[in-house]
């Protein structure tokens, strides 16, 4: 169905509806009246009786059987022509609010925007008038002359006097129709609302109602804790805080009921008073810089959480500033690291670089023809080599760091990597002085890895034992399983000098064993092989014993 047709049978509809109604309304005025003829009640025969002059023949409508006849005859035309009327108020309620674009949908104006409830009142008092205005047909009707529709009303027979039965009937007949044509206005304009979803938005109470209803839903909403999966702790929460405060309010509609929560407020609220105010005081403290500042909070016996809601809130907050003094502290030795990275580095780049450029000096105003000139190439042959590993070292380690290096993970038996590695080694580690003592306690040494990445671990530790061992002295290596389907690699040896720094800060990049830093490392071996080992699943770990130092790899 197009658009002009539908507005074609919406304007057909509009005119016919009000018509059918008020001839419905009519009609059944006239034969409500004709069916009391032969069945009146006691007042109504009291009430003729008072002016029998005028109902002298109000009661006789030629036969009983005729005035039958006519209410079966004009009944079955009520009955079809109430159908009709149900049908067309149907139709336009179908019709309206669909006559412009389907993107705009149903469009409201001025009269659509009064208040819900004022159409509401005046679509029902119109309804009700449209009804009442069938009264004076059904008074006027009996009046009449043997009871002749074909004849005029006779305007002698006055029943609502001073004025005619014809002009009371006109004026019946008008207002009915113009009640009817207001009630179906009304009608209309709510359905109006309803397909736009107005309804309750154009409504005085509805608003209220609304922002009453997104009100509790937002305190229901409020009430869930969001570290509460079961749903147990919110329940508790809304019925102490909602559901009790409600039954208080009730219950004080009685005297006793007031006392009683007069009873509970002042057992109650004070320790909930002094608790919200310890809260207070830490925030304020917190704020103010003083992160080692904790709320005392007390503690349920039962269950060894917190004893209220409050409790759990300053229980939050001391965590919170726990978490936020570990964070800071953090941040402090961050900065102090990267500080101390900076000033390593520059030293550790410096140094070779110093060194080359004086023997450089040296050669240029000796010439290559000096008796020390080889000494000093080999001098800064050695200074070169030692900035290429460090510049390796250190390009090595951002790319450990950021992951940045294939890894292909392989089955590889940890035993013959580490033989393997020791041969290698073996020679710095003879000059050391060292002794070797090796033990395998693992049933399987077989471990998931990257043999090139794995091969890097081993060496620096095997290097980082040749650099900072105490000179003749033992070096045990223990290959251990744990029993989790997990291999354990554990190096041990004497540190030659003082250990005076803890595991993580030795772990870092660009520390030493030793403070002079006059060894040959960069300070990179340990994070390198660290990282290299959580690149392959692993865990990398070191330990200090006094001056025992502990490298584990666990694969």
């Amino acid at each position: 169905m197009n658009l002009n047709t539908r507005k074609g049978i919406y304007g057909v509809l509009s005119v016919l509806t009000p018509i059918i109604g008020t001839v419905c309304g009519v009609l059944g005025g006239v034969l409500f009246s004709v069916a009391n003829m032969y069945e009146p009640s006691r007042d109504e025969i009291l009430h003729w009786k008072e002016y029998e002059p005028m109902y002298t023949n109000a009661v006789h409508f030629v036969s009983e059987a005729d005035a039958k006849a006519f209410i079966g005859k004009y009944g079955i035309w009520l009955i079809v022509l109430a159908l009709v009327f149900v049908a067309a108020v149907v139709g336009l309620c179908i019709l309206t609010g669909h006559f412009g674009e389907k993107k705009d949908g149903v469009k409201l104006n001025s009269f659509d925007r009064v208040w819900t409830e004022l159409q509401i009142v005046l679509f029902a008092l119109a309804a009700c008038v449209a009804v009442y205005c069938a009264v004076p047909i059904y008074k006027i009707v009996p009046a009449t002359k043997m009871f002749s529709f074909y004849e005029p009303f006779i305007p002698n027979d006055y029943v609502f006097d001073p004025m005619p039965n014809s002009s009371m009937l006109v004026l019946a007949v008008a207002a009915m129709l113009a009640c009817v044509e207001l009630a179906l206005v009304l009608l209309i304009s709510m359905v109006k609302k309803i397909k736009a979803r107005e309804f309750l938005r154009t409504a005085l109470l509805g608003k209220a109602e609304m922002r009453l209803v997104t009100g509790v839903r937002n305190v229901w909403d409020k009430t869930t804790l969001p570290d509460d999966d079961n749903g147990h702790a919110s329940k508790q929460l809304r019925l102490k805080y909602i559901v009790v405060p409600i039954g208080m309010i009730l219950l004080a509609m009685t005297w006793v009921g007031a006392i009683v929560d007069l009873i509970i407020i002042f057992a109650i609220v004070p320790s909930k008073i002094r608790k919200y105010l310890d809260i207070r005081r830490g925030v304020a403290a917190v704020k103010d810089g003083d992160l080692a500042y904790r709320i005392a909070t007390e503690t349920n016996q039962r269950n060894g959480g917190p004893a209220s809601d409050l409790d759990k809130l300053a229980d939050d907050i001391n965590q919170i500033t726990t978490a936020t003094d570990a964070a800071v502290q953090n941040e402090l030795k961050n900065q102090r690291m990267k500080t101390d990275l900076i000033s390593n580095v520059s030293h550790d780049l410096k140094t070779p670089l110093t060194s080359m450029i004086s023997y450089l000096d040296i050669l240029k105003k000796e010439g290559l023809d000096s008796p020390r000139a080889q000494e000093y190439l080999d001098i800064v042959n050695e200074k070169t080599q030692k900035l290429k590993t460090l510049t390796e070292d250190l390009f090595e380690a951002a790319k450990a760091s950021s992951g940045n290096i294939p890894c292909e993970i392989t089955t590889i038996d940890l035993a013959d990597m580490l033989e393997q590695e020791l041969a290698e080694m073996c020679d710095l580690l003879n000059e050391k002085g060292l002794e070797l003592i090796k033990t395998v306690r693992a049933s399987k040494t077989e471990v998931r890895a990257d043999g090139r990445l794995l091969s890097r671990v081993i060496e620096n530790l095997l290097a980082n034992v040749s650099k900072y061992a105490l000179e003749k002295s033992r070096v045990y290596i223990d290959l251990t399983d744990t029993g989790d389907d997990r291999v354990r690699l554990d190096i041990k040896n004497i540190s030659r000098d003082q250990l005076n720094i803890s595991p993580e800060e030795l772990m870092e990049r660009f520390t030493r064993g030793d403070d002079s830093r006059n060894t040959e490392g960069s300070g990179l071996g340990l994070a390198i092989a660290k990282d290299l080992t959580h690149l392959m699943g692993g865990a990398f770990d070191i330990t200090i014993d006094g001056d025992m130092f502990k490298a584990s790899v666990l694969l």
